[in-house]
């Protein structure tokens, strides 16, 4: 058994989010509300959603979750629904996202959450049997 981990999603022909993971990037209702300009006259005209960054993306992110209303409903959203899950974005694996925010706040006991009998089920040996 292990931790959920962060996938990154793919257009590659014939891949499919494995079942046990859930889709958090845009568009959905955990997506990040600020993104990674990608000219210098974005980021100059692109309102303060727009940032220079993948690590000031979330950042952001998680200051957004800790100061508002609406990222705290999120954030305890995250926390009951995420639990156990791996979390799949289109943010490349070696750069920061906020899919790893997600995961902090959905498991975050770390590895003591193995104590916990129900904890993904589907991974364990007794359930293969």
């Amino acid at each position: 058994m292990r931790l959920p981990i962060r996938i990154q999603r793919s257009c590659a022909r014939g891949w499919r989010t494995p079942f046990h993971a859930k889709y958090v990037g845009p568009g959905s209702f955990y997506g990040n509300p600020f993104r990674v300009a990608r000219s210098a006259r974005e980021l100059e005209v692109g309102g303060e959603l727009v940032v220079a960054s993948a690590a000031e993306a979330v950042a952001r992110y998680r200051e957004w979750i800790a100061r508002t209303r609406e990222g705290r409903f999120v954030a305890g959203c995250a926390a009951r629904n995420l639990w156990g899950l791996d979390l799949a974005c289109w943010c490349k694996l070696d750069q920061p996202c906020h899919a790893d925010v997600l995961l902090e706040i959905a498991n975050p006991r770390g590895e003591r959450e193995f104590e916990n009998p129900y904890y993904r089920m589907w991974d364990r040996e007794e359930a293969a049997e």
